[in-house]
């Protein structure tokens, strides 16, 4: 096994990435990183002993198994799928599941744990929910998914080129389980409306229910769709997805209420839909690019131009 450190000025060390290297066993793991759109938390690939088992366990991360060879048995959620060559199964952060390879005929699969804003959608779009668990993928797609994986594994050492290379290989690899998913029956739908009457159905519900802990799964589950057809609709009407048009909502009604009372901001946060006020500030300020105190003593000004495109030159008007 070979575990790649990062010396810290201080002379002590700290672990940044694990790389497990043998025969049987490959695995990349141990990636940090801040909440960004989509991320790798691990990856690897196994050859499986006989009956080889994992959990009961929670998993934090969005995670993806592709079977090469074999097969095996997944319990999730009190259900039990057999799982065999060319199946992908999908274990959802914050679900408690089991899974086993076949004594006569171990399973050999890889794996990828993910992260992220957009891993749950994006993980939608491959044909995959918390309602979808497995499903099958044609052999070509499993053998380019694989090729992207090992591309990963070959990039353990510490190098920004490296960090680069291995988000790329996440990207092609999710392109290639949608492109999957888009050219088989995974993600075709056949509902009675048009998708501007469910879009339009969600929205109200966001505007009542947008001071709750609302999840995007609670729109779909209230409009009667599920969560991938709900994403597509409403990057087909609007261009966004319905996290994003939540998000956009929410920061709205919250600026009106900071620079309209004398509410604290700790209190707009839980009336936004935010338990955590920190987590409202910083989302407040990747929205507006100042913290919402900054935003409550800025004042609005109208600025007087005196020729047609004088508004251009303005980049960046400090308040």
């Amino acid at each position: 096994m070979e575990m790649c450190l990062w010396k810290m000025k201080g002379g002590g060390y700290i672990a940044v990435i694990g790389f497990t290297n043998s025969t049987q066993y490959r695995c990349l793991e141990g990636f940090e990183r801040e909440s960004i759109e989509l991320f790798l938390l691990y990856c690897g690939t196994e050859e499986c002993e006989r009956g080889h088992r994992f959990g009961p366990n929670n998993r934090d991360a969005d995670l993806l198994h592709i079977v090469l060879e074999g097969k095996g048995v997944l319990e999730i959620n009190g259900q039990v799928f057999r799982v065999e060559k060319n199946d992908i199964f999908y274990i959802p952060s914050g679900n408690t599941a089991f899974y086993q390879a076949d004594y006569e005929e171990p399973w050999n699969y890889f794996w990828v744990g993910v992260s992220g804003m957009m891993a749950k959608e994006t993980i939608c779009q491959a044909g995959l929910s918390e309602k979808v668990f497995v499903r099958s993928l044609s052999e070509q797609t499993v053998i380019e998914a694989a090729k992207a994986v090992e591309n990963m594994l070959g990039t353990y050492r510490l190098t920004y080129a490296n960090e680069l290379k291995r988000l790329g290989e996440l990207m092609k690899l999710f392109g290639i389980l949608i492109d999957d998913a888009h050219n088989s029956e995974a993600v075709r739908y056949n509902y009675d409306y048009p998708i501007t009457v469910y879009v339009n159905q969600a929205i109200e519900y966001m505007k009542r229910n947008y001071d709750k802990k609302l999840k995007i799964n609670d729109v779909a589950d209230y409009v009667g769709v599920n969560r991938c057809y709900l994403t597509i609709s409403f990057k087909k009407a609007y261009g966004v997805s319905p996290k994003q048009y939540l998000s956009e909502l929410r920061m709205k009604k919250a600026a009106t209420r900071i620079k309209n009372g004398n509410e604290t901001i700790g209190f707009i946060a839980e009336r936004v839909g935010y338990s955590d006020p920190l987590a409202f500030s910083k989302a407040f300020k990747m929205h507006f690019g100042v913290s919402p105190r900054q935003y409550r003593q800025d004042e609005d000004k109208v600025i007087h131009m005196e020729n047609k495109g004088d508004a251009e030159k303005i980049i960046d008007v400090k308040h």
